[in-house]
């Protein structure tokens, strides 16, 4: 939970991964929900089990135990392939960008992200 409240309240989409903050954060978790009813803000919950938070999700996405880091990779290589990236927040705040764009170009393609987490290209695009 690195976000504040009000981060989550006003967000016009979640992606909840690594946590479970209906049980977590029970109280903190009605941000997510008024987030879904306000401003039909959907809930993605990317996790290896289901939890509470996922049964409250718009959509979840099972990925293998371990395959946490070739997922966000995988969710990368969609976003740089369609240039959705914010490149000005890249530009002033980021650095080494440019070599993860390209590592992840090159050895994260959507068949070796899928074979690393076990979450299909499809699925892994929607959620980009």
């Amino acid at each position: 939970m690195t976000n504040g409240w009000t981060d989550i309240k006003n967000a016009d989409v979640i992606l909840a991964m690594g946590g479970n903050p209906a049980e977590n954060h029970p109280v903190g978790f009605k941000w997510f929900v008024e987030a879904q009813k306000t401003r039909n803000a959907p809930l993605v919950v990317v996790a290896p089990r289901f939890t509470r938070t996922a049964a409250k999700a718009d959509q979840y996405i099972r990925f293998r135990s371990g395959g946490d880091i070739p997922l966000l990779f995988g969710m990368l290589y969609h976003i740089f392939k369609n240039g959705w990236e914010d490149k000005q927040y890249i530009n002033d705040r980021l650095y080494g960008m440019e070599k993860v764009r390209e590592d992840v170009m090159a050895k994260w393609t959507p068949d070796k992200v899928e074979e690393a987490c076990g979450v299909p290209e499809a699925q892994m695009a929607k959620i980009a």
